[in-house]
């Protein structure tokens, strides 16, 4: 290619991925983007390097880091990103079909200056970034997106996750998958932080115009006198009282979750695959659970919210 294609920003979803950050972890990670994007999508895992890059001093990047480095992967001594990969693919593709449309043009321009009459046999592909860019995004490779009630399902009651997406539609937030799937974390996460279920927290934040929930946004609300609705106890059945369907949907469930998302609740569901003590049936076991392709432990979202 002549040029380097234009970068993208989808907000939305940038928003999403990024509510935890403060403002010098987002200058750092969008000049980290920007400059890999110029690059063939990747940078040498190099830390002083990547200090520069993020405009930080090496003394602070290792805090910066620490906030933004699970937005990155590291493959053969680089480091990547996974939607930039994506993006920068497809922006190749666009711009080589381009590429290859205007040389056909010249062609057809030159048969037609020549009065050939071929020349109207062959018409001009014409090729546009927005067009082309829509198409693609309607037919993703391969991969079925989930919607976002049923990513919060994961973690809610169907009445309440229908509740919470018509919630953000309502204040015209509505939610993504990935703006989900971080939303169903903070909600998991809420019995051990602030003593809500998932449930009531989602009740609250509706209840309240939230955007998203945090641990100390219920505590203040209790703390205000807020009190969630009583909870019917209902113990849950034990996997050994569950018919072979109950307990085929029980576990597909939350093992995708866990796999997808690289996280585990063991204050609901006990140990991690791979921990001793682990209460997952081994049919519903594979290789490698309880690790992302590094190596590295699945975050346990129960012991971060204590």
């Amino acid at each position: 290619m002549s040029a380097t294609p234009f970068l993208q920003l989808y907000v939305g979803d940038y928003l999403a991925d990024t509510l935890d950050l403060t403002t010098e972890q987002h200058g750092a990670y969008l000049l980290m983007l920007m400059t890999m994007w110029r690059h063939d999508a990747k940078l040498p895992n190099d830390p002083s390097k990547l200090a520069r890059i993020a405009r930080v001093s090496a003394r602070r990047w290792h805090l910066v880091w620490g906030a933004i480095g699970h937005l990155f992967y590291e493959q053969d001594g680089f480091i990547r990103n996974k939607r930039l990969d994506r993006e920068y693919q497809k922006a190749v593709s666009i711009s080589e079909k381009r590429s290859a449309s205007g040389v056909k043009g010249a062609a057809v321009k030159a048969l037609k200056n020549n009065d050939t009459p071929q020349a109207n046999d062959s018409g001009l592909l014409k090729h546009s970034q927005k067009s082309d860019i829509i198409k693609e995004e309607k037919t993703p490779n391969g991969v079925q997106k989930k919607s976002p009630k049923s990513v919060l399902q994961s973690v809610l009651s169907e009445a309440i996750a229908a509740a919470v997406v018509e919630h953000r539609a309502k204040i015209k937030k509505p939610l993504t998958e990935r703006a989900a799937e971080l939303l169903a974390k903070r909600l998991a996460s809420a019995k051990d932080a602030c003593g809500l279920t998932p449930d009531q927290a989602a009740d609250l934040m509706i209840e309240k115009g939230w955007l998203s929930f945090e641990a100390e946004w219920g505590r203040n609300a209790m703390q205000a006198g807020w009190s969630p609705e009583p909870v019917v106890a209902e113990k849950p059945k034990p996997d050994s009282e569950l018919s072979p369907e109950e307990l085929t949907a029980k576990w597909t469930k939350r093992m995708n979750y866990a796999r997808d998302n690289r996280c585990w609740f063991s204050s609901a569901w006990g140990p991690m695959p791979g921990s001793d003590g682990c209460q997952v049936p081994e049919q519903f076991l594979q290789n490698g659970d309880g690790f992302d392709k590094h190596g590295y432990r699945w975050d346990d979202q129960s012991r971060r919210a204590a």
